[in-house]
């Protein structure tokens, strides 16, 4: 159930493109601005030598079985390490959803243009931990666990710092699921009962966490906790990257080169 869509992407954006993040920025730092080598791994993300799975062509980079394989395979040793379980069959072939009684992560496999070039690979759409548990470390050992496994993969991993709690379209969206419940778990066949009651109950996790906040304060309360949420990513190795040069969207990226996860 994807919690975040291009048009909220492009609206969280818009807020952190800030004079002083840019000038931050390197986007050279991971790409080149060069054509793929045909010796290289595929930009699919497949792990496969480029001229022998996708040549360049971007249209096959979309639907590449390989690259999409390989992107189940990580979510599914990901799902085995947290003790999660996992649609089966998932909703779609790239995006996948675990859970289990504490937390639940969605993960979608994506494709962002950075320097010139397209890239595919893992966007972290949402992780989220029982309102009660929060505090206990639950989500930094998910990530912490995320980000291992992934330097085994050939393909990066994206995320967005921000806190979805307090994001009018997201709070929409969530009294909307949770209005309609009962026509909206008799369509997702694919899902199981515990998951979908799951996924209920973090909707309305996120409607009461953002009722519980004044209109007049909620701008920054915010600010300050998408702010404390990039001091976490950068401490574990993601850096900022330019992922749209016309209108100079901002995300962060993991950078393998790291020898060690620091999550203190």
């Amino acid at each position: 159930m994807e919690m975040t869509s291009s048009k909220e992407r492009g609206e969280i954006m818009s807020e952190m493109r800030t004079k002083n993040i840019v000038e931050r920025v390197n986007p050279t730092s991971f790409m080149s601005n060069t054509k793929t080598p045909r010796n290289i791994p595929c930009p699919c993300g497949s792990g496969i030598k480029s001229k022998r799975c996708c040549n360049g062509d971007e249209t096959k980079m979309e639907t590449s079985k390989n690259g999409i394989q390989k992107f189940r395979e990580y979510c599914f040793e990901v799902s085995k390490e947290l003790n999660m379980s996992i649609s089966n069959p998932p909703t779609n072939e790239t995006q996948i959803l675990m859970s289990n009684d504490n937390s639940m992560i969605s993960v979608r496999r994506d494709s962002f243009r950075i320097n010139g070039k397209l890239v595919f690979g893992l966007y972290g759409l949402l992780i989220r931990v029982k309102d009660e548990l929060q505090g206990q470390g639950i989500g930094t050992n998910i990530m912490k666990i995320r980000t291992e496994i992934s330097k085994k993969y050939p393909f990066p991993l994206f995320l967005i710092p921000s806190v979805v709690d307090y994001e009018d379209d997201i709070y929409r969206n969530s009294k909307r699921l949770v209005e309609n419940w009962d026509w909206i778990k008799d369509e997702d066949k694919d899902v199981s009962k515990e998951q979908l009651n799951h996924i209920k109950g973090q909707h309305k996790q996120i409607i009461s966490n953002y009722e519980s906040v004044d209109d007049t304060i909620r701008p920054r309360v915010k600010e300050l906790k998408n702010q404390q949420l990039e001091k976490f990513y950068k401490r574990i190795g993601y850096e900022f990257v330019v992922y749209d040069e016309m209108n100079r969207g901002l995300m962060m990226m993991y950078n393998k080169k790291n020898k060690e996860v620091k999550t203190k």
